[in-house]
């Protein structure tokens, strides 16, 4: 039997029909240009692992695609609207998760949003590569947020002690975002202490430490042992409720606290 549209004339179309997911069918990898410019960050190096970098990237974009898609459909409506549905119960349960969280929690739920380890992870990466650059440059941009901003120039000895702590720091958030969501690779591994991390960085670039922290802090980073302990518990009632699920008792302390 072949079903039936909304209006009751002809078939109901496939969801590879709609123009809006033939997009995310034809053209995953889709994102904005401020996401583009983070995961161009990621792979330039910096002392790191491209091969990690690239692993994370294509998980990181999947995920956005997902999201992407999912907004796209609910802003035509519709029986748009309808297929935005049934293309959430067809993605795999994380991407399901990630784009209900980024479409449906609006400002005053958007805290809840980084309780999903990838959100979290990239907005903690974002916030390390912006201080990463400055650092590199030589000049820490202190309160940036501010009306007037401060300037600290760096002497040598600490642009190399906070450029490598920095490297450890957002590799960490990164890694840990795949072992919490047991990616193929990952779910074996130890949690990486960050804490630990953001403590040498303080010892060391105490300044760079305080304004990283404040960074950290204004995008509700989470830290990672405590989403490692709630994430299941977040998947579940997000998959039970969507946009209704109550997360208050599950957002914990933001990195580095």
């Amino acid at each position: 039997m072949v079903a039936q549209g909304l209006s009751g004339e002809g078939p109901m179309m496939d969801i590879g029909d709609y123009p809006v997911a033939q997009r995310f069918t034809y053209n995953a990898a889709r994102s904005s240009q401020s996401l583009s410019t983070f995961y161009n960050m990621m792979t330039q190096g910096e002392g790191l692992n491209k091969w990690f970098w690239s692993q994370f990237t294509d998980d990181a974009r999947s995920f956005h695609s997902a999201a992407n898609t999912y907004k796209d459909m609910l802003d035509a409506g519709g029986e748009n609207s309808v297929i935005a549905s049934d293309f959430l119960n067809r993605i795999n349960p994380d991407q399901r998760v990630f784009a209900i969280l980024s479409e449906d929690f609006g400002r005053r739920q958007s805290k809840y949003r980084n309780l999903h380890p990838m959100i979290n992870a990239s907005e903690g990466v974002k916030v390390t590569n912006a201080i990463m650059k400055e650092v590199v440059s030589g000049t820490l941009v202190q309160d940036k947020d501010k009306k007037f901003e401060e300037k600290k120039p760096l002497d040598r000895e600490q642009m190399r002690f906070a450029r490598n702590e920095l490297g450890h720091i957002r590799k960490g958030l990164a890694q840990n975002a795949l072992q919490i969501m047991a990616v193929d690779g990952w779910r074996d591994q130890k949690l990486m202490d960050v804490d630990a991390r953001l403590k040498v960085l303080k010892e060391g670039a105490p300044e760079v430490y305080t304004e990283l922290m404040r960074r950290l802090k204004k995008e509700k980073v989470q830290e990672g042992a405590h989403l490692a302990k709630v994430w299941p518990k977040v998947k579940e009632r997000v998959e039970a409720s969507r946009k209704d699920a109550d997360l208050g008792d599950l957002y914990g302390p933001i990195v580095g606290e």
